[in-house]
């Protein structure tokens, strides 16, 4: 007698982009908000660092990530913001709604 044969069951790979970090996407929104250059955006960056190199407790992490968020929120305060294709269309949309 033969053996039953096997179906192959391991999940095929998924193309998936890869994970951006905590210090590139920081820099990132300061670029595109022109703010890099700012001592805000440098306080940003160290800390975004200081945050992603690890080695802090839990309440380490939530206190870094608290400062983190304030000072990006600082650092981007008064930012023009360059609007997407889903901003666009929605401000169309309202457009002809209030037409």
């Amino acid at each position: 007698m033969s053996e039953p044969t096997r179906l192959h069951t391991e999940p095929a790979p998924v193309d998936q982009p890869p994970r951006v970090g905590l210090v590139a996407v920081v820099e990132s929104a300061l670029v595109k908000a022109g703010r890099d250059d700012t001592p805000e955006g440098a306080i940003a960056l160290r800390l975004a660092e200081t945050l992603a190199d690890g080695g802090h407790t839990a309440s380490g992490i939530a206190a870094l990530a608290k400062e983190l968020r304030a000072t990006v929120e600082s650092a981007l305060k008064g930012a023009e913001t360059a609007s997407d294709g889903v901003d666009e269309l929605k401000q169309r949309r309202e457009r002809r709604r209030g037409a």
